[in-house]
């Protein structure tokens, strides 16, 4: 193996720290391209975070839109989904909600087994739709699903 050049010990070295660069590089890029999608996520809730609903002592639920551009396409829908097979029951609809407003919509949540389940839809002023569930958790959705279709949801968070 006299023809095979192994090099010395600080080509070695350097090879070693090259390899090691590289790779540190790549983990730095990996970790900003993260943080950058994270803040284009958060920019994109923006809007959408200031829409909410909840029940209000009266177990009717109150709708508002604290932001400062409208929502549009609001429904509130029934979510619990036993004893359903096909759609949702639709509670109360809005084409509209204008910003920094608060509407006390007199609709109710039917409350089998003791628990209020409704499940808010709206698209923002950038025409993104949204969903957020009686929990808060706002999720983003694509406008082609029936969101009050039973199973909806399930599918959506497996994506």
């Amino acid at each position: 193996m006299d023809w095979i050049q192994w090099g010395t010990l600080p080509e070695w070295f350097a090879a070693i720290g090259t390899v090691g660069g590289l790779f540190v590089a790549l983990m730095l890029f990996r970790g900003e391209a993260h943080a950058r999608h994270q803040q284009d996520e958060d920019r994109l809730r923006d809007l959408a975070r200031h829409v909410a609903v909840w029940w209000d002592e009266n177990q009717a639920l109150t709708l508002r839109n604290g932001g400062p551009e409208p929502a549009y396409d609001v429904n509130i829908y029934h979510s619990r989904e036993e004893g359903y097979t096909e759609q949702l029951p639709l509670l109360y609809s809005l084409s509209l909600l204008p910003p920094e407003t608060e509407i006390a919509t007199g609709a109710t949540v039917p409350t089998p087994m003791g628990t209020f389940m409704f499940r808010l839809v709206f698209t923002d002023a950038r025409g993104i739709r949204w969903v957020r569930e009686s929990g808060g958790t706002l999720i983003r959705v694509a406008s082609t699903v029936d969101v009050a279709k039973v199973g909806a949801m399930e599918a959506i968070r497996k994506e």
